[in-house]
């Protein structure tokens, strides 16, 4: 019995393995833009998706300061 909980505790880990990186690779593939500026499209497809959302944040925060 306690072989039985580890094969489908093996299984289980597998499936969300394979989930986790599916949802990377869209994730990277598939950049959520934010705003219409020029850079961000282009920097899309050269930085990791974790740089990605650091110069996304950046630039939000520009923009909120020079409507103030």
């Amino acid at each position: 019995m306690t072989q039985l909980f580890t094969k489908v505790g093996v299984a289980v880990n597998i499936r969300n393995q394979a989930g986790e990186e599916a949802r990377m690779r869209q994730k990277y593939h598939n950049p959520l833009m934010k705003t219409s500026f020029p850079i961000e499209e282009h920097v899309a497809s050269i930085l990791t998706p974790y740089a990605f959302e650091l110069l996304q944040h950046e630039i939000e925060l520009s923009t909120n300061i020079q409507q103030l």
